[in-house]
């Protein structure tokens, strides 16, 4: 369902901008967004370098689509998933109500996934009796308000805490309050229960490896987890572009899709799933139906004028840079991806309609394609999408009338002269100058008042930048020479810059991520690495000598923490590390202890099998040695960390996942940074979502 007005793009921007609560709050969480992406880049050495191979990476999956995602089909199938395509929408929603409807699916759990809003899941679930629940924090609150998402990582955004205080206690009967943790803990509970009776979940893919057949989720509440280790059936929605060529590529790509889209370094979870549970796993799902949906990507990756589009890696990151966007947010836009992006690809996933409108809500001002991770130009698409509209023919959007048609005109014969250009500007100053008021100006007379309507115009500078530059360098001298104006006799004005070209993708070297050397570091280097990093991530690590006080520091933990009941993974029980006895109240884990042992438990002991230094980061490999859910049932996750394990960062630790083949031998390998999170409401940060609130970690350097 959704509550998008009816009218077209200007009447829905109108009301946007009509509404001063709206507006306060895509002002303040948009620019919040962006100071967290600002700050997270600034911590990796070499930024640019690293888009460059980002770029690289996508484009160069799209350009061979088809062949990648007959690789990954093999490779999935081959790992025990069920692979299907989708051409359409309906072919999708067709698909997972069969699959739904072959194991007698009732209830069904959904991780976040904006394919699943893309193609109306879940009217499709309920038209076949089957009752759908949304657990992720922000896709939960629009569901039970009957909205759609407004945004692609913060579907919630438009929403302020005494919203959803006022929907909680309307539709949950929750006693009012606008407290972000007390309205979390309620989604929490009642979503529990949910997970522990739902006969399938379904999941998005972020990215999706061909050589591996190997599925990539990131999210930072464990909702996502929930959704595909819990009930029996875990079916996946893929766009056909989620596609990378090999597991050596996600190192670039997972450094940069969370930076992008939150400010982390790392999502507190992402997942690599390979295939249903293995023989012997006691968690993750029966069955793993993996849906491909084209519903015109194909059609977009066929038009090379646009076709880099399909690079998004759905950071969110230009919706929060847009000043379109941050003004009237995602709703206006009547598609179910906007921002940017969305105006580009909603013409190709929803042609016709609104979606006609948006390449011309834009002010093609570049700043998406500044903060793009994988430099797509968006400001280049929409034009190109603008013409093809224009060239066309067929009624012209509401604001391209004859005014502006006829002002075009007048601006393109000014730019085709320097010394037109000149005269515009003089006469631009002196007609503007009588309306400027503290440096702005907020009432332009007739068909021009649209701009001002809404904004102030920054009025015209006092001196024009030529006559500044020329003053300058009239009082300074010259230094440097053009040579294109030697060459031409000094009629070029092109400014010489001291930029200097990038390498060619296969050419830059790997940037080493906050660890700050390319040096290989000592296992001592690595160790305070990781220590800093995952105390920065509410993790706090004790570092012991030996498996004898390893075990000796987690009895401590769990006494301190109040534990009388754990559950602990076989290979953390097991030599060398013997880590609970079984008395004292205390339930030792078995080879298969059961989700309900987990559900019950006060806390949950894991073996990590690595740690990641540059960003404080542990590894957990599912097998008959390792649960996926004691690590996220429990409100406390105690994990064991060989000091041997610690890795220095996402390159170095796909080197030894690939050489000790553990996409192979495991269904689920899984990155865990702190404990589990979530912003969702007014960006206010609270603990404790679906998994842990609290987690420790034990570094052994045995």
């Amino acid at each position: 369902m959704s509550d998008r007005p009816a009218a077209g793009l200007a009447g829905r921007a109108r009301a946007a901008i009509a509404d001063p609560a709206l507006e306060r709050l895509l002002d303040s969480v948009t620019v919040r967004l962006t100071e967290r992406r600002a700050a997270a880049v600034a911590a990796v050495p070499d930024w640019e370098a690293l888009r460059e191979r980002g770029r690289h990476i996508r484009q160069r999956a799209v350009a061979r689509l088809d062949h990648h995602l007959a690789e990954f089909e093999r490779q999935a199938t081959a790992r025990g998933a069920v692979v299907h395509r989708a051409a359409t929408a309906e072919d999708a929603r067709r698909i997972v109500l069969e699959i739904a409807k072959r194991h007698g699916v009732r209830r069904v759990v959904k991780g976040k996934s904006m394919v699943s809003e893309e193609i109306h899941l879940n009217d499709a679930l309920a038209a076949g009796g089957i009752a759908a629940v949304e657990t992720d924090l922000g896709e939960y609150i629009v569901q039970l308000a009957g909205q759609a998402p407004s945004h692609i990582i913060a579907p919630a955004l438009h929403m302020s805490r005494g919203d959803v205080a006022r929907l909680f206690a309307d539709k949950l009967g929750m006693p009012l309050t606008d407290d972000p943790a007390a309205l979390t803990l309620e989604a929490r509970r009642r979503l529990r229960a949910e997970f522990a009776r739902a006969d399938m979940g379904t999941s998005g893919v972020n990215l999706a490896v061909a050589e591996t057949g190997t599925i990539v989720l990131l999210e930072n509440e464990g909702n996502i987890r929930l959704s595909t280790s819990m009930p029996r059936v875990h079916v996946a929605l893929m766009g056909i572009e989620r596609i990378v060529p090999r597991a050596g590529d996600l190192p670039v790509l997972l450094a940069l899709l969370p930076r992008s889209a939150t400010g982390q370094p790392m999502a507190t979870y992402t997942s690599l799933l390979t295939g249903p549970r293995r023989s012997g796993e006691t968690d993750g799902p029966d069955e793993l139906h993996i849906v491909m949906i084209d519903n015109g990507r194909s059609r977009l990756a066929a038009d090379p004028s646009t076709r880099e589009a399909l690079a998004c890696i759905r950071c969110g990151a230009c919706l929060n840079a847009c000043p379109v966007y941050r003004t009237i947010g995602g709703h206006a836009y009547g598609t179910v991806y906007s921002g940017p992006i969305g105006s580009v690809i909603s013409a190709y996933l929803q042609p016709g309609g609104a979606a006609s409108e948006l390449p011309f809500a834009s002010t093609l001002c570049g700043a998406c394609a500044e903060v793009c991770p994988v430099k797509i130009d968006l400001p280049e698409l929409l034009v190109r999408l603008r013409g093809r509209k224009t060239d066309a023919g067929g009624p012209a959007p509401p604001h391209r009338g004859f005014v502006e048609r006829a002002g075009m005109r007048v601006w393109a014969w000014a730019m085709e002269s320097p010394r037109r250009y000149k005269l515009a500007s003089s006469l631009m100053r002196r007609g503007l100058g009588p309306r400027t008021r503290d440096g702005a100006i907020r009432d332009l007379p007739g068909r021009l008042g649209g701009w001002t309507a809404s904004r102030d115009l920054p009025a015209p500078a006092a001196e024009a930048f030529r006559e500044l530059w020329a003053a300058r360098r009239a009082s300074h001298g010259s230094t440097r020479t053009d040579p294109e104006a030697e060459r031409t006799g000094g009629r070029s004005t092109r400014l010489i810059s001291d930029s200097r070209p990038v390498s060619s993708p296969e050419r830059v070297a790997p940037a080493p991520v906050e660890t700050g050397t390319t040096s290989r570091p000592s296992r001592t280097d690595l160790l305070r690495h990781f220590t800093s990093l995952s105390e920065e991530a509410e993790a706090p690590v004790t570092v012991v000598a030996s498996a004898e006080a390893a075990r000796a520091r987690v009895m401590a933990i769990l006494e301190t923490e109040a534990a009388r009941s754990v559950v602990v993974s076989p290979d953390a029980a097991g030599d060398p590390w013997r880590c609970l006895p079984a008395a004292g109240g205390v339930v030792r884990g078995g080879p298969s202890p059961g989700r309900d042992a987990a559900l019950a438990a006060d806390a949950g002991v894991t073996l990590a099998a690595y740690g990641l230094a540059d960003t404080g980061t542990l590894v957990l490999c599912s097998s008959a040695g390792d649960h996926r859910l004691d690590s996220l049932l429990p409100p406390l996750h105690v994990a064991i960390l060989r000091a041997r394990d610690i890795v220095p960062d996402l390159a170095a630790l796909f080197d030894r996942l690939a050489a000790d083949r553990r996409l192979d031998k495991h269904s689920a390998v899984t990155f865990v940074r702190g404990p589990s999170r979530t912003a969702d409401i007014e960006l206010t940060l609270t603990v404790g979502v679906h998994g842990p609130g609290r987690v420790r970690v034990v570094v052994a350097g045995c």
